[in-house]
């Protein structure tokens, strides 16, 4: 794998795993936000950053899906007969990539870490009907409240795994992109940019103006939050589709370098229009040190680790902060919860992850 994608992405784990170290412990920004001037604040666009990523790399993951299991017609159409077939298979490998691991986290959580740390006598957590409720998780629509019963009570977040919010907007994501495929739009790239240039400034427009606690119907999504995830994520759909199309130079990653951190760090523009700059900056940014051939690329070779530090950074965060209490230092944090969640994440890519990725082939449909 000629790309550092994986690297990018054990990056972005490693900033929401640091990020998360100052709220967690009850103290301010961290940091690299601080430095920025609230330009990039650190978990927050880790997140992003994984979003990007996925936008690339599940749009490659459709195409190859459909590519390898329609027929197109004279005018490059496909019948619903097979978008649909598409969709199902594509599905299928988002949830054999995503389920499995998720599974086991919600079971070590419930099993292992509640008892450690709860407060409860150990026969009255397992007899709470609260403890067998966080499984729920597994559903993702919609969010459970993320406790367990006398666990982390005294923390100044008292959240279990605080990580899992984002997962549902992930989620969302793909099935925005199989109901494309199934409209036979996903393969239309025209059609998408100029989709994409229309509705990125409502979009942006609604970010900066509209009510941030308003929650999208039925799935229960907050309506900020899912537009921003989208914007990133649609970037990164539109940067695979034009793969062949995009240059990737130097002089454009330093410009979108200045215009994003630049313009704001010398108050040359206002924080909304900095924010709309990272909506187009990151993605190109992103996607332009995954392409960089080197060295790096061999990061890939070892596994994709970035799932399972996602998955277990923020309790493992947690017990630390209840085993070593408050006022233990960001850097002693970090440093144990990072040699606590990476064997954690080497073990799930090698024992869940990535076994559960060999049923991606199977045919469902």
């Amino acid at each position: 794998m000629q790309n550092n994608f994986h690297l990018i992405r054990f990056v972005a784990a490693t900033l929401v795993l640091y990020g998360h170290c100052y709220p967690l412990s009850g103290r301010g920004y961290d940091y690299l936000t601080e430095i920025s001037q609230g330009i990039f604040p650190t978990a927050h666009m880790g997140v992003c950053i994984f979003f990007v990523v996925s936008g690339y790399l599940v749009s490659k993951s459709l195409h190859n899906t459909a590519f390898y299991k329609v027929k197109k017609e004279a005018d490059g159409s496909t019948s619903f007969k097979q978008n649909l077939s598409v969709v199902i298979n594509f599905i299928w490998k988002r949830i054999v990539r995503i389920f499995p691991a998720l599974v086991v986290v919600l079971l070590l959580t419930v099993l292992v870490l509640g008892p450690l740390c709860t407060t409860l006598p150990l026969s009255e957590y397992w007899q709470s009907s609260e403890t067998y409720r966080y499984f729920k998780f597994v559903k993702l629509y919609p969010f459970v409240d993320d406790l367990l019963p006398g666990v982390f009570e005294n923390l100044p977040e008292k959240g279990i795994n605080g990580s899992l919010w984002t997962l549902p907007y992930e989620v969302t994501m793909y099935f925005c992109l199989a109901v494309l495929q199934l409209i036979n739009l996903f393969s239309k790239r025209n059609i998408l940019l100029i989709f994409f240039g229309v509705i990125s400034p409502i979009i942006v427009f609604f970010i900066f103006n509209y009510n941030q606690q308003s929650l999208i119907p039925v799935i229960h999504l907050n309506f900020i939050q899912t537009l921003e995830f989208s914007m990133y994520f649609m970037a990164g759909t539109l940067f695979f589709l034009f793969d062949d199309k995009i240059p990737y130079h130097i002089g454009l990653f330093l410009l979108m370098i200045f215009l994003w951190f630049g313009l704001g760090l010398l108050h040359l523009t206002n924080p909304d229009t900095i924010k709309g700059i990272s909506f187009f900056a990151l993605p190109y940014m992103v996607i332009y040190l995954a392409k960089q051939k080197g060295k790096l690329n061999d990061f890939s070779k070892l596994g994709d680790f970035s799932y399972g530090i996602y998955l277990y950074a923020f309790p493992v965060q947690q017990a630390v902060i209840y085993f070593y209490g408050t006022n233990i230092s960001i850097l002693k944090m970090f440093l144990i919860s990072a040699a606590i969640v990476l064997p954690l994440s080497i073990l799930s890519w090698f024992l869940v992850e990535e076994r559960a990725m060999r049923f991606k082939s199977i045919k469902i449909a």
